[in-house]
Formats: C-alpha cells, sequence, structure tokens
C-alpha cells in the first residue's frame, strides 16, 4: 500500500498546457468561479459544452486531457484561445483530476462536470454563485437529470446498521439538502476549502471509495456539502453504476474513517481497534498491521483536524431530519 498522503496533491503529476492563460485574478466582469471540464474519453462534443462554458462567462476554464484525448486537442486551442488545456501524460483517478483542475485555476470557486453533461436549463447567473456563500459548503452540488429528463439519485445520505455502513442513494428534495459526497465528482467546490482537506486520496483507485474517503473525511473535519436543485445538469447518456466492491481501496477507506474515534477535542485509532481490522480483512497479520500502524500515524497528525467521526457524521442527517 501507498503512503497515505499528509498534503495537497502530494503525487505530481506529469502533464502538459497547451493554450490559455493562468489566470491569477478574474476580470471584473467575469464570475468568480472557474469551470473544470474532464472527459471520460469517447469523441463527445467537446466544443459544444466549452462553448457553452464560455457564453456563461466562467473566469477561467481548465479542460482537463487524457493522452487519449489529444487528437483534437490543437484545433480546440485555436477555436478557444481563453481554455486551458491540460494534456495527462499518464493514467490517473478523476479525483487526481479535479485536485489537479483546482490547483490549475485562482478563483474562489471552481464548477467540475463532465464532457457528457450540459446545462438544462440555460445559463446561470451571477446571483446563483453570490448564493454559494450563503450555503457556507466546501462543495455545492446540482440537480443531476439522465438523458430523457429522468433525475439522477445523486443525494448520497449515510447511515449505520448494525455495525456495516450503508450509503443510500436519493433524488435531491430540497435547497440545502446535505450531501455526503458529490456524486460522479460534479459540484462547484470552494477551492481554499477543497485544499485544506487535502482533496481526494490518489492512493484511493477505485473512484466510489475514493469519493467515500473525501466525504467521510471532509465531514469528520468540521466541513459540509449541500445541494442546490436550482443548478441542473443533464447526461448525454445514463451514468453507469458504481463498483462498490470491497477492494484494497475500500482498505484504506475503512483505515482512514471508519476506525477513527474522536474524544474529546481530537481524532484517533485505538490500538485495540487493529485486531479485529486484521481479522475482518483476512490477510497476512503483519502487512494488515502495518497499514493499521500506518494509518494511525496518519491520524496521530491529524489528529486535532477532527471534529467528529463517522458514526458522529450519520447523525447530522438524522438530525436534519427531525
Amino acid at each position: 500500500m501507498s503512503t497515505i498522503p499528509s498534503v495537497f496533491n502530494a503525487r505530481q503529476i506529469q502533464y502538459t498546457v497547451v493554450g490559455g492563460k493562468r489566470i491569477t485574478q478574474a476580470s471584473a466582469d467575469a464570475l468568480p468561479v472557474s469551470a473544470i471540464l474532464l472527459n471520460r474519453g469517447g469523441r463527445y462534443y467537446r466544443g459544444v459544452i466549452l462553448d457553452e462554458l464560455r457564453k456563461v462567462g466562467f473566469g477561467s476554464i481548465v479542460s482537463i486531457e487524457g493522452a487519449q484525448d489529444r487528437w483534437d486537442v490543437e484545433a480546440l486551442s485555436l477555436r478557444f484561445p481563453e481554455v486551458r488545456f491540460i494534456i495527462l501524460h499518464e493514467a490517473v483517478t478523476p479525483g487526481e483530476m479535479v485536485n489537479l483542475g483546482l490547483q490549475e485555476t485562482q478563483t474562489a470557486f471552481a464548477l467540475v462536470l463532465w464532457n457528457d453533461l450540459r446545462f438544462s436549463s440555460g445559463s446561470i447567473s451571477s446571483r446563483f454563485f453570490d448564493r454559494l456563500k450563503d450555503h457556507d459548503s466546501l462543495c455545492t452540488v446540482p440537480s443531476l437529470l439522465g438523458p430523457k429528463g429522468e433525475a439522477v439519485p445523486s443525494i448520497q445520505v449515510p447511515a449505520f446498521y448494525r455495525k456495516a455502513l450503508k450509503v443510500l442513494s436519493l433524488p435531491p428534495a430540497r435547497d440545502g439538502a446535505m450531501t455526503l459526497f458529490p456524486f460522479d465528482y460534479v459540484g462547484i467546490y470552494s477551492r481554499e476549502r477543497f485544499i485544506l482537506t487535502g482533496g481526494y486520496d490518489y492512493t484511493i483507485t477505485n473512484p466510489y471509495w475514493q469519493k467515500l474517503d473525501f466525504g467521510f473525511r471532509s465531514y469528520m473535519w468540521g466541513e459540509t456539502m449541500h445541494c442546490a436543485p436550482s443548478l441542473r445538469l443533464a447526461y448525454d447518456e445514463s451514468p453507469g453504476p458504481e463498483n462498490t466492491t470491497p477492494d484494497e481501496s475500500y482498505k484504506r477507506f475503512y483505515l482512514k474513517n471508519l476506525t477513527v474515534a474522536f474524544r474529546g477535542d481530537s481524532g484517533f485509532l485505538p490500538y485495540r481497534h487493529a485486531l479485529s481490522y486484521m481479522m475482518k480483512i483476512g490477510t497476512n497479520p503483519f502487512a494488515a498491521f502495518g497499514e493499521y500502524r500506518e494509518a494511525r500515524r496518519w491520524a496521530e497528525l491529524n489528529r486535532y483536524r477532527f471534529r467528529n467521526d463517522a458514526r458522529g457524521i450519520t447523525e447530522l442527517w438524522r438530525v436534519e431530519e427531525e
């Protein structure tokens, strides 16, 4: 297992920049938010979404391109000279793409979306972004629609059934409803808060557990995420199912989140949980203990950042419903 990162963007990704300018301060008439376009591969009409983003008036636009997508970057950079194209030279997780995008922008907020998403209700006004401060959130997530206009159950609600963690996916119901993490990584992130939380953990390669780790860590460190149904994005194609298999990524998520105990003013991993972890994982006990010890060191380093533990976080949704 790789070492748990302790700082934002600990892994240095190799990439090339084509076109655009690194904007350090948005112009007076631009929105105080950047757009970060993630590309899944495939020949979606990126020109259409880039044109739409340009018309909205974002402070800057960054397009993260995989190595396989570079065939039309030169033509797109000529058509959209204001867009900053980031061409990756190696395979990365979606969370790393988000980390890199937030690193490359300088506006207070950044909307992260995929190239197979479209604004379903026309342009969004600057007044919408003024309301972001009212939510006081690390991330504000939109309503997501399927290709036929059906609501995608994108609000994530955690719960414990006996000792097992369950995450329910519900359709967005009201403005300001809490969500554990951004579905499909899509949302408007507070750049400062995102960086302070450490962003997405690149050592967790399964996207589902990577998002779950980001969500629990953010809430345990005192952050929140909310839904803004007035911002609606629609998929060109229905999103595929998540891979929720308990794999190596799950082990890292489990150690960093479900084993943490909060007492007084700090979080820690009790040694008494080490045995139950080794029995749960069912692998080499010496390797499992080494993994637990590394996670314990990580928790010790960040002990005063914790404001709650995983079970305490699930209570937030119960309180919200009352």
